[in-house]
């Protein structure tokens, strides 16, 4: 929370650098890699050409993770989380999916 206050009160970004987007998401992902395994949820990221935006390295991870950890906590047991990234026009666009698997329950 502090983070986010102190964020909010920045007039500009100060360390602005090149970031490749698939490590960054991947760097989020083994992050959550634990919590992942213990609720039995897949992550699978689908990587497209390298992809570089002009950022602060440790606030978008943060901001990807954040996402992440959301897509993660509101899915259901099972199910799969897909992670993709690609670029459109001069924009980088982070895709996230969930599916969850169906299953029949015993009458």
């Amino acid at each position: 929370m502090l983070g986010l206050a102190t964020l909010e009160h920045q007039q500009q970004l100060k360390h602005l650098t090149t970031v490749n987007l698939a490590d960054l998401v991947g760097t989020q992902i083994v992050h959550l890699t634990n919590k992942a395994i213990q609720r039995q949820v897949q992550i699978l990221f689908t990587e497209s050409t390298p992809i570089q935006v002009h950022a602060e390295a440790f606030l978008l991870g943060q901001a990807i993770y954040n996402v992440l950890e959301n897509a993660l906590d509101f899915s259901p047991d099972n199910a799969t989380i897909s992670i993709s990234i690609r670029q459109l026009e001069n924009n980088a666009v982070i895709q996230i999916k969930t599916k969850a698997r169906a299953f029949q329950t015993m009458q």
